[in-house]
């Protein structure tokens, strides 16, 4: 198997990804409590490789887990680790997606204002350091936030931006989906 040939040739990095996708597919099939345990074994994988960068993205997939699984102090937990991870590597697609994710929990807590504040801080830092992934996030937990607050246009607007930054013949991301879902409301 893959996964025997990345341990038989000692590949911690191999091991971490091989891990996370088997995290993204458990947790697409609903299967959350399987997700979890190869979301931890990815963490345990990335962790022994030591690369800062990979390991805060791993945390962000922990933390996304959570918040698909109700437990926000989770969440918080990971996107916290996930942020000082990404921080420390100076790479800040990881960092932009924990601030994007603490809104997220922070919205969901009835922190509107603060919620508001991390989103705007994942949008700001988009502009400097333009990924996909992390800007997708960023405008979509904006929308969300637009959304709580009533304004729809602005919430149209934002998710607009974020199926802008993807591939429009096919959703890549669960953040991609929620835009679309926000886009047609």
């Amino acid at each position: 198997t893959v996964r025997d040939a990345l341990l038989s040739r000692g590949e911690a990095d191999g091991l971490g990804m091989l891990y996370a996708l088997v995290c993204d597919a458990e947790s697409m099939l609903g299967n959350y409590d399987a997700a979890l345990e190869a979301a931890n074994t990815s963490l345990r994988w990335r962790e022994l490789h030591g690369h800062r960068a990979w390991h805060a993205v791993a945390f962000n997939r922990l933390a996304r887990l959570h918040l698909l699984r109700g437990s926000l102090e989770g969440a918080r937990s990971a996107t916290r680790q996930a942020r000082e991870l990404a921080t420390e590597a100076g790479f800040k697609p990881p960092e932009i997606e924990s601030l994007a994710l603490l809104g997220r929990i922070q919205l969901i807590e009835g922190q509107v204002d603060e919620a508001e504040r991390s989103v705007e801080a994942a949008v700001g830092a988009t502009e400097q350091h333009p990924s996909p992934r992390s800007s997708i996030e960023a405008f979509v937990a904006r929308a969300l936030v637009a959304r709580a607050r009533g304004d729809r246009e602005q919430a149209f607007e934002d998710a607009g931006k974020a199926l802008g930054l993807g591939r429009p013949e096919r959703p890549r991301s669960a953040a991609e989906v929620e835009a679309l879902a926000l886009s047609a409301e």
